[in-house]
């Protein structure tokens, strides 16, 4: 059974980019909602819920993180769906950046910066086709973040900043 510690000890780093992964999201989810993306379908909020469980070790999981933070049941439906917001936000935004070329596979595969160094071509064209398309994705969604940051007063002062054991300061 996981406990809520009186204490919480963080490492500055991880907090900074924790926060920062948060603010992009709240960003790129505000954004959605002001240019008025199509909602998300029910498969991609069932992909979200798959994703987030996944990423936290599981259903029951979650369940006993969810209990010892005080988290209610609504809290973590509204992280999933404005996930799910973000993701149809992304993917009509970003359709094309998908469609990478054999020429691209080619150059990109030639030039050994990728993770499929031990592999021929022809083993490495489908992953390598997947790592070049999630290259380009990140890449464009990091762009676009420091646009909206840019365009965003973005100021931090969490409830629980008490429980740290240092002065809280704002990431941004």
């Amino acid at each position: 059974e996981i406990e809520a510690p009186e204490r919480v000890t963080i490492d500055d780093a991880l907090l900074r980019d924790a926060f920062r992964e948060a603010v992009s999201e709240t960003l790129l989810y505000v954004e959605s909602q002001r240019v008025q993306v199509a909602p998300p379908t029910q498969p991609m909020i069932d992909a979200e819920w798959r994703r987030f469980f996944q990423a936290v070790g599981g259903a029951s999981r979650l369940e006993r993180v969810r209990r010892a933070l005080s988290a209610r049941e609504e809290d973590i439906t509204e992280i999933v769906e404005q996930r799910a917001w973000i993701a149809s936000f992304l993917e009509a935004n970003l359709r094309g950046s998908e469609d990478v070329d054999i020429d691209t596979v080619e150059r990109v595969f030639a030039s050994g910066e990728h993770p499929f160094t031990s592999m021929t071509l022809e083993e490495a064209r489908e992953p390598l086709r997947a790592f070049i398309r999630t290259e380009r994705v990140e890449a464009a969604v990091r762009t676009w973040v420091e646009s909206l940051r840019g365009r965003a007063r973005i100021a931090i002062s969490p409830a629980w900043a008490p429980l740290l054991d240092h002065p809280f300061e704002s990431v941004e």
